[in-house]
């Protein structure tokens, strides 16, 4: 992985940074850090600046989903099923949430508040950001490939394997400030 400056093009960091596997979803670029989720469950913080290594943590699953983050809180959804809420500067667990046998979680979103996960049995799971308590499941009829949330609606858009894309209303909660 490289750092390259969208200026000039030049290369930021002195030296490719080796991860141990492959990276199946987007990085989070965060003010000072770049958090990044492999596909042998292996979860990093490193910094902006050079790339050095911040911290690491083992989830124990691959992660498809794109980390994201509210705050001072980082969320992770993995394949084997399980929603992993940590402190951004640290990755110190500060709740985990295991779903049934069989889940696996390819998107992850949210509206603030709640977090989204979707994945292969077609239930879109709502969990409350703050403590990962379940708010409401939702059978969607598939499985579930996207999300993202629409903030001027209000909104959770969802698209499922069988062709249909599911216009939801965010979580009701009380919204904490933007995250990403």
């Amino acid at each position: 992985m490289l750092a390259v400056d969208d200026e000039n093009g030049g290369v930021r960091w002195k030296q490719a940074v080796r991860l141990p596997a492959a990276l199946l979803a987007s990085p989070l670029a965060l003010e000072q850090a770049l958090v990044v989720a492999d596909a042998d469950g292996g979860l990093r913080s490193l910094g902006a600046a050079d790339g050095s290594t911040l911290w690491e943590v083992a989830l124990g699953a691959p992660v498809v989903a794109p980390p994201l983050s509210i705050g001072d809180r980082l969320f992770i959804a993995d394949t084997a099923g399980a929603v992993h809420c940590r402190s951004v500067a640290t990755g110190e667990v500060l709740w985990c949430v295991e779903h049934v046998e069989g889940e696996e979680f390819f998107t992850l979103c949210t509206d603030g508040a709640a977090i989204y996960a979707g994945g292969w049995n077609g239930r879109l799971h709502l969990l409350d950001a703050r403590d990962g308590s379940s708010l409401q499941s939702l059978d969607l009829g598939g499985q579930i490939l996207a999300t993202t949330y629409a903030p001027v609606g209000r909104t959770i858009y969802a698209t499922a394997s069988h062709g249909a894309l599911h216009a939801l209303p965010t979580s009701g909660a009380s919204e904490p400030p933007p995250g990403r």
